[in-house]
């Protein structure tokens, strides 16, 4: 047995090398793919976007894939945050297209960075594997790096052999990532009245249409289609955007806590038309 430990000491961190890689953020994180866009654009370069697609064809058995997006410091924050979602978003259609399920797919935002490197290291989005990340911060150490410093982490046992770290959820962290699988009643005609009651309990409210997008209005007075009588299992954020449909963009503020949908520009000449 003692001739053999070194040889498994070298192949268990050799197979860790290639499983994680640690990202300039600070976290070590199961990241299968990062994708690094321009100052201030949320637009793909041919090399990532085939590189995705190629990525949605071939993981094998499909996997929950976490989308995080990123940016420098350079700007405001709430419009980093802006920025970050929508690379996440840029990110996710690609993969929607290619073939990959939206459900398996979550987004995260982590706007404003600063590095001491480079700044376009922070521009991107890295597609990591939930499963692993979850495996990965089940493993309690003595020590956890947090940010700039070091952090002690008490661990609860949970089981005869498992323990877990005392750290919010997602869903906990951030409501619109709770999944829901949601039917709702017979009494819902509307799609006004379809988002009100997908949104009860979660924390968020919707905004009030006289101070939205002037289309707002007429989209809450539309029918609820049969087939969105039954959703998820989804987040909830995603659920929203089924509601609003492909015409509409979601609107997020996290300061009220306020959801809303916004035509997007392309159908604003239809919009238009029919005032």
């Amino acid at each position: 047995m003692n001739v053999l430990r070194p040889f498994l000491v070298l192949t268990a961190l050799l197979f860790a090398e290639q499983a994680f890689s640690v990202t300039p953020g600070g976290d070590t994180t199961a990241t299968l793919h990062s994708a690094y866009f321009a100052f201030d654009s949320a637009t793909l370069s041919d090399q990532d976007r085939e590189a995705i697609v190629r990525m949605a064809r071939t993981l094998s058995p499909r996997r929950s894939l976490q989308l995080v997006g990123y940016t420098d410091d350079t700007g405001p924050m709430e419009y980093n945050a802006y920025l970050a979602q929508r690379r996440a978003e840029t990110v996710r259609d690609t993969l929607i297209t290619a073939g990959y399920p939206r459900q398996l797919l979550q987004l995260e935002s982590r706007p404003g960075l600063a590095s001491d490197g480079k700044r376009s290291q922070l521009r991107r989005v890295d597609i990591v594997d939930a499963n692993a990340l979850s495996k990965t911060q089940a493993n309690i150490a003595p020590e956890q790096q947090s940010g700039g410093g070091i952090v002690d982490i008490d661990p609860l046992r949970v089981g005869r052999y498992s323990v877990v770290a005392p750290v919010p959820s997602k869903a906990q962290r951030d409501p619109l990532k709770t999944l829901v699988r949601i039917t709702f009643p017979r009494a819902t005609h509307t799609i006004g009245d379809a988002l009100t009651h997908l949104l009860e309990r979660s924390g968020w409210r919707l905004a009030d249409p006289a101070s939205s997008d002037p289309s707002l209005a007429t989209l809450l007075s539309l029918p609820l289609p049969e087939t969105q009588r039954r959703l998820g299992p989804l987040s909830l954020l995603d659920a929203m955007e089924v509601l609003c449909s492909s015409a509409y963009d979601v609107v997020v503020d996290p300061v009220h806590r306020l959801l809303s949908c916004e035509l997007k520009s392309q159908y604003a000449a239809i919009r238009g038309g029919s005032q």
